[in-house]
C-alpha cells in the first residue's frame, strides 16, 4: 500500500505533471505532445522553435516546479523515436536493442517466464518475426 508521505509524493508528482502538461499544451501551444509518467516528446515543430520551447521548459520547470531536466534531445522525426521502451517509426515500431539482448538471454537460459515476457513486449512490432525466428532456429538446433 504505502505510507502516508508516500501518498502525499504521488499527489505532489501528479500536481507537477498536470502543471506541465498545461504549460506545454496551453502556453507553448503544442498540438503533438505526448507524456508517459516522466518523460515526454513533441513533434511536428520546426528545430528552432523546438530549441525556443526548451528553453522555456527549462524556465518553467526550474522556477515553477524547482525540477531539472535530467536529459533531452532533439532529432528529425526520421530517425524514428525512441520512446517507452520502443523505437517508433512512422509505419513501423521495434522493441529496443536492449530488450533484444535481453530476448537472447532468456533464450539461452530457457526461462519460460522470461521468455513469454520477452515476446509479449514485442508483440506488436516488427521485432516479433525476429524474435520468433531465434526461437526456431534455437528449437531446430536442439
Amino acid at each position: 500500500m504505502g505510507t502516508h508521505s508516500e501518498a502525499q509524493l504521488d499527489t505532489k508528482f501528479i500536481d507537477f505533471m498536470k502543471q506541465l502538461n498545461h504549460f506545454i499544451k496551453r502556453g507553448l501551444g503544442a498540438k503533438r505532445y505526448c507524456r508517459y509518467v516522466d518523460d515526454f516528446v513533441i513533434f511536428g515543430w520546426s528545430r528552432q522553435r523546438c530549441v525556443d520551447a526548451l528553453g522555456q521548459i527549462q524556465q518553467f520547470l526550474s522556477d515553477k516546479l524547482h525540477l531539472v531536466l535530467s536529459r533531452f534531445s532533439l532529432h528529425k522525426i526520421k530517425r524514428g523515436l525512441n520512446f517507452v521502451g520502443y523505437r517508433t517509426w512512422q509505419s513501423m515500431r521495434f522493441v529496443r536493442k536492449h530488450s533484444l539482448y535481453t530476448f537472447s538471454r532468456a533464450v539461452q537460459s530457457g526461462a519460460p517466464e522470461a521468455l513469454a515476457s520477452c515476446l509479449g513486449h514485442a508483440k506488436r512490432t516488427a521485432s516479433l518475426r525476429h524474435m520468433l525466428g531465434i526461437l526456431e532456429s534455437r528449437r531446430v538446433a536442439a
